[in-house]
């Protein structure tokens, strides 16, 4: 497929246009990546946990973080009417407002879709009734990676989500 957009550049166009349209082509193509790509709910109400977890999967999914699950509830509903959707989620028992294994019943209560769920817990040995990958913390990547790849099909080990 050509670039039909080197062709509506003038020739008179100077090097500010063509770099501003350099810009546009990455933004596009950034924008066109992630758009396909899995996309992972990580709820952690400890902000740095949490982002340590999206790095941890950014290599295999597009995470979005929330430390709320009351603003996680509404994003994952109201989600599709805007083109949001979450092939899994990452959730933390300890959370405030309600526990994680109490937003996990309402999301799969409330839900057409089954999203699947990843629980952490930082208290060892929690007696936790849970079907479903669990994980203690500290958690490393392989673990917490190969976690997603067993519940959610779709994320798969290579950068674009794709099964290799």
């Amino acid at each position: 497929m050509s670039d039909m957009t080197q062709t509506v550049v003038p020739i008179w166009a100077g090097d500010e246009v063509r770099a501003d349209l350099a810009r546009f082509r990455a933004r596009t193509a950034a924008i066109r990546e992630v758009k396909h790509r899995p996309r992972v709910l990580v709820l952690e109400d400890e902000y740095v946990e949490a982002a340590v977890f999206a790095r941890m999967i950014q290599d295999i999914a597009h995470p979005v973080i929330q430390t709320d699950p009351r603003q996680a509830l509404s994003l994952v509903f109201d989600g599709p009417r805007s083109g949001i959707w979450f092939d899994a989620a990452i959730v933390d028992v300890m959370l405030p407002h309600m526990s994680g294994l109490e937003f996990v019943e309402r999301l799969h209560t409330l839900s057409e879709k089954r999203i699947p769920v990843v629980l952490l817990s930082g208290v060892c040995g929690l007696g936790v009734d849970f079907q479903g990958e669990f994980l203690e913390k500290p958690v490393g990547k392989a673990d917490l990676v190969a976690a997603l790849q067993r519940c959610a099909p779709r994320i798969g080990p290579t950068s674009n989500g794709s099964a290799t």
